[in-house]
């Protein structure tokens, strides 16, 4: 079995490096850390196998060939492209482990499919971001208010409840709509079935049958200076 990967305090430019490529018992993590890499391709195999912080990535590909939650603390991304999935991530987030403070800019998701992501420590108009059936919204705790009239629709429901508790510090969030559909939807019918029962403990009309639509929410949304879609 070959060693695994252990780059720290480096210095690494234009190199390709293959991460997690593997795993199983006794497989130790591939490690990245305190290091500045520039014009690299960094390919992950699984992402809960490769420990990457408090670095710098510059011009380079990040791709993860499986779905990545890791959300690599105390890095800062400028002018890098995202490749692959990612879920409930935070790009940019500040580590405690190092003296370097994470962040991003002018960084390109558009080839990346994200569900329940955020960004930190940056300017949303300076990053590119993935298209619809992507949305984006900006501030999410900020626009909380405005964004009431989304409680209509029984999944965006669901997203205007987690900005109101989404801390000031996070920038942006991005959903991919159909999989956060597939993710909230038995949720939904669960909670109707339930109310349901209470109002006929109550003796009191049913409450009408969620219904979910992409297109109704497309069109909800547009209507929101604060969403990229």
């Amino acid at each position: 079995m070959s060693e695994s990967i252990k780059r720290m305090y480096e210095v690494i430019n234009g190199e390709t490096l293959y991460l997690a490529s593997r795993r199983g018992i006794g497989v130790a993590n591939d490690v990245i850390y305190g290091c500045r890499l520039t014009h690299c391709h960094v390919q992950i195999g699984y992402p809960g196998g490769a420990s990457i912080f408090c670095s710098s990535f510059t011009h380079c590909i990040l791709e993860v060939s499986r779905t990545c939650r890791e959300s690599w603390d105390g890095c800062f991304f400028d002018a890098c492209t995202f490749r692959g999935k990612y879920y409930d991530c935070r790009f940019g987030l500040h580590s405690r482990q190092c003296s370097g403070q994470g962040g991003l800019r002018r960084c390109d998701f558009t080839a990346a499919t994200l569900n329940l992501c955020s960004y930190l420590n940056c300017t949303p108009d300076d990053l590119r971001l993935p298209p619809w059936p992507h949305v984006t919204i900006f501030y999410p705790q900020k626009h909380a208010d405005d964004c009431a009239d989304l409680l209509r629709d029984p999944i965006l429901a669901t997203i205007h409840e987690s900005m109101t508790h989404t801390s000031p510090e996070v920038v942006a969030i991005t959903y991919h709509l159909p999989s956060y559909i597939k993710q909230t939807r038995p949720w939904v019918i669960r909670s109707w079935e339930l109310g349901k029962l209470l109002a006929k403990a109550r003796s009191e009309p049913p409450p009408p049958e969620p219904v979910i639509s992409l297109e109704t929410i497309r069109e909800l949304l547009q209507k929101k200076s604060c969403v990229f879609m």
